[in-house]
């Protein structure tokens, strides 16, 4: 355990191993050939040929059983028994426990809310009277270099690896997960989340660590920035319940004059206290998520504003969009324009990346009416 701060350390360890001679060796890709171009109404069009080429393939295969590639519809009727954004642990894939040991810069202890070096982490498990695998599982969990980064001190974070949790969430993942904005003191770090469908590459739990501010001169995406109108407010509290979990309130918006749809969760009293405030937002997230889930729609979520701005975004099933060779993560989502090949980067104009988000992205308004009705009359059982 260290008293270094979470943000200057993760930066220094990625810095120091991005100029390695380990490093030099587990990169695939670093910023020699990356190309930045800024577009209007604030988004960032990207490329980086030694990204485009040498990226880690997806080890999640869903095309065979998307909608999109069925030539079937995606309008929301009834929920699925067998869910494509839900699928098992497959160890035979790739996995993050099969990382270069090179690639975890350290870990971190959210319960309490501590720093691990890696040299700490081994005498902490494996030697002396204060040994305790048990540890590795519960409390422990790794910060590993994004060997193909978008930009620098971009990495990830492996939620409880060695129980090997497929690429799900919930409010019991989400409320830990919030607990590294109590490590941060930095006001640009974002935590990304893509479903399966969603872009995301490896069955395995993990998020995205990126600070804002190595893109964006403001330290915030454009979505960060979009307008919203009021969906819901609510205290949480059920008028049929005895004791009440909840202390802290609530506000849903919907993303206002965006290209995508998608909700806003953040607290009704701000200056509440911070693990109430988590406890609660990560109950409401977790609740919309978990609708997405039981009627199979992919999902991204984008966690700003220390913790305290959860945006959560229901999507149609990724493919490639060719006319800009773009794959839609989080971050395409909430801003940066981030294209496969020269020819796609060099005809982006936020007007043609905006259409690829409307059209391609985002769900039809048909759908999206339709899980705002779930949301709507779940929270209209409190108060």
């Amino acid at each position: 355990m260290i008293s270094t701060k979470f943000d200057d350390y993760l930066k220094q360890s990625w810095k120091a191993l991005f100029e390695s001679p380990e490093g030099e060796l587990l990169f695939r890709s670093g910023f020699k050939y990356l190309h930045l171009r800024h577009l209007d109404k604030g988004y960032l069009a990207l490329t980086n040929t030694a990204y485009n080429e040498n990226k880690r393939e997806t080890q999640i295969d869903f095309e065979g059983a998307s909608p999109l590639n069925k030539g079937g519809t995606t309008e929301i009727k009834e929920e699925k028994t067998e869910k494509i954004v839900l699928q098992d642990f497959d160890e035979t894939k790739f996995n993050y426990n099969e990382v270069d040991p090179n690639e975890i810069l350290f870990y971190v202890d959210l319960e309490d809310e501590s720093i691990i070096t890696k040299d700490d982490y081994e005498n902490r498990m494996f030697s002396g009277e204060d040994a305790d695998p048990g540890k590795e599982l519960n409390e422990c969990h790794p910060i590993i270099a994004n060997i193909s980064p978008i930009c620098p001190s971009h990495s990830l974070i492996a939620l409880f690896p060695k129980e090997e949790l497929p690429q799900v969430i919930g409010s019991d993942i989400i409320v830990l997960l919030l607990q590294v904005f109590k490590l941060s003191d930095a006001a640009d770090l974002k935590v990304g989340f893509n479903s399966i469908g969603a872009c995301a590459h490896v069955n395995h739990l993990h998020f995205h660590l990126l600070y804002a501010a190595d893109l964006f001169k403001d330290g915030k995406f454009p979505m960060e920035n979009a307008k919203t109108k009021p969906l819901l407010k609510s205290s949480l509290q059920s008028p049929d319940e005895q004791i009440n979990m909840y202390s802290v309130g609530v506000i849903v918006e919907e993303l206002e004059d965006y290209p995508v749809q998608a909700f806003k969760v953040t607290p009704a009293d701000t200056k509440a206290d911070v693990a109430e405030v988590f406890t609660s937002l990560s109950f409401a997230a977790g609740a919309i998520i978990n609708f997405l889930i039981d009627l199979d729609i992919p999902h991204n979520m984008l966690i700003g504003d220390r913790g305290y701005s959860i945006y959560i975004i229901p999507r149609k099933f990724e493919r490639m969009f060719k006319d800009f060779n773009i794959h839609a993560s989080w971050l395409e989502i909430a801003g940066l324009a981030i294209s496969r090949s020269k020819e796609g980067h060099q005809a982006m104009t936020a007007e043609s990346f905006e259409k690829t988000l409307s059209t391609e992205v985002s769900l039809e308004k048909a759908e999206f009416d339709a899980i705002r009705k779930k949301i709507t009359s779940f929270f209209a059982k409190y108060t």
